[in-house]
């Protein structure tokens, strides 16, 4: 009995005639992004490029230079103290480091210990021609009252790299 129920039932939808196609229904909701592929295979390697170049290429080209000593009889000493600016010799050298040392008497104390004018040039400004020299600036300064005299353990230093 069984069976002719499930028979007759399924030849009841088998035999059912087709209508004509309604219009289509709204899109549904996106759905969930699947998961990433499989990553492609390297490229080739790109040839090395060339060594050099550069404006400042040969660590052979660094150079420090120091200056020591401020006197009152060359006037490196006034009323209030002195100061020694110390400058890489070319205009384009790339300035590295600088500072001030030295032993300095009580009655006298280090102002500046400072980069000069020339030290913050760009490489644009190195292109366009020549410009002030980088360099470090230091100043010592003698407490009010005090008679200006020698400082000849003060100095100055600067690094700098050779411009190519």
């Amino acid at each position: 009995m069984r069976l002719v129920l499930v028979l007759t039932m399924s030849l009841l939808f088998v035999g059912c005639p087709s209508g004509k196609t309604g219009p289509t229904g709204p899109q549904g909701p996106q759905g969930q992004q699947g998961s990433p592929g499989t990553p492609g295979t390297p490229g080739a390697p790109g040839s090395q490029g060339p060594i050099g170049g550069g404006r400042y290429v040969d660590r052979s080209n660094v150079y420090c230079l120091s200056r020591q000593g401020l006197f009152v009889a060359d006037g490196g000493i006034g009323a209030g103290g002195g100061h020694l600016e110390l400058d890489c010799t070319g205009n384009n050298d790339l300035p590295i480091t600088g500072s001030c040392d030295g032993l300095i008497p009580s009655d006298t104390q280090l102002q500046v210990d400072a980069p000069s004018v020339g030290w913050n040039v760009t490489a644009a400004d190195v292109d366009a021609g020549p410009s002030a020299p980088a360099g470090w600036f230091c100043s010592w300064q003698f407490a009010g009252g005090t008679t200006p005299h020698d400082l000849p353990n003060v100095a100055t230093h600067v690094c700098c790299v050779k411009y190519q």
